[in-house]
């Protein structure tokens, strides 16, 4: 009774997950097969960039409604506030709705960013293209603008006030090394 007892709290301290070496196994044929995987997409990209001209990595969407493609960063200086990026997207609303285009979640190198620094409101006419610049840059003194080396990440809000079912999130997720 007493060893079930330890067993049993041993399993609730543990999460209750055992992984046996059949799984330790399978995750590991699982990990390998992924990172194959991920060196065989670079390559095709790769070959599509060659082919195309266009970097096909920093495409966001492009699908029934809109197509969003990362353009650059810039970064800039404001004599005021210091140092803030400048991220420039291009955009193509293909629905009959202006839509509002707005950033959450934003994080630089897996550091989430103070909603205050991040600046991005824009209103995209019905099949219109044009640029949307997302900001981030700190309005406080003493406050700085996390730096850059790695990745932005990041949902893209499209939102309709009128029409809420057309509401859409797009994931982000820019390699910028």
């Amino acid at each position: 009774m007493k060893k079930s007892l330890v067993l049993l709290t041993s399993m609730m301290m543990l999460g209750g997950v055992t992984v046996s070496a059949q799984d330790e196994e399978k995750i590991e044929e699982l990990r390998i097969e992924i990172k194959d995987l991920k060196e065989e997409l670079k390559d095709k990209l790769d070959e599509l960039k060659e082919l195309t001209g266009e970097d096909e990595e920093f495409i966001i969407t492009d699908d029934k409604d809109f197509f969003i493609k990362y353009v650059e960063v810039n970064e800039k200086d404001d004599e005021n506030f210091g140092d803030y990026y400048e991220f420039v997207f291009e955009v193509e609303n293909k629905t009959d709705k202006t839509m509002n285009v707005m950033a959450e979640d934003v994080t630089i190198d897996d550091d989430l960013v103070d909603e205050k620094m991040v600046f991005l409101s824009e209103e995209i006419e019905s099949g219109s293209k044009g640029e949307i610049i997302l900001k981030i840059q700190s309005l406080e003194e003493d406050e700085e603008v996390p730096e850059l080396d790695d990745d932005l990440e990041m949902t893209l809000k499209l939102v309709n006030e009128e029409d809420p079912d057309l509401n859409i999130d797009y994931p982000v997720s820019i390699d910028l090394d």
